[in-house]
């Protein structure tokens, strides 16, 4: 039972998914049966998507603290560093020279 926990759902932990895994594991006792090849690649992917999102979210807060260093007035003026509206502004005036010769 543990190890069917461990697997499904390795980093949530609260009551209500511990009354859900038992559900399940008494209710359909063949999950518990599961391939160990497949769990692994399961349990492999689970592990690259938790990599990935802490790494998307590092590399935001990297782009939010060099935007403020080459953009501070921008932090003022945008509630949300990382809006598509902002992405789209740099993109097109990546300097702030460039914006300062910006043509309305």
């Amino acid at each position: 039972m543990t190890n069917f926990a461990k697997y499904h759902f390795p980093t949530i932990k609260n009551d209500k998914v511990d009354a859900r895994l038992l559900a399940k594991a008494l209710t359909f006792p063949d999950l518990i049966n599961v391939n160990l090849v497949r769990m692994n690649e399961l349990k492999d992917l689970c592990n690259l998507y938790q990599k990935t999102t802490k790494q998307l979210m590092r590399h935001k807060s990297m782009f939010k603290d060099q935007i403020n260093i080459i953009f501070p007035e921008l932090k003022n003026l945008m509630s949300n560093n990382s809006n598509m509206g902002m992405v789209n502004m740099l993109l097109e005036f990546p300097t702030p020279k460039d914006i300062i010769n910006a043509n309305d």
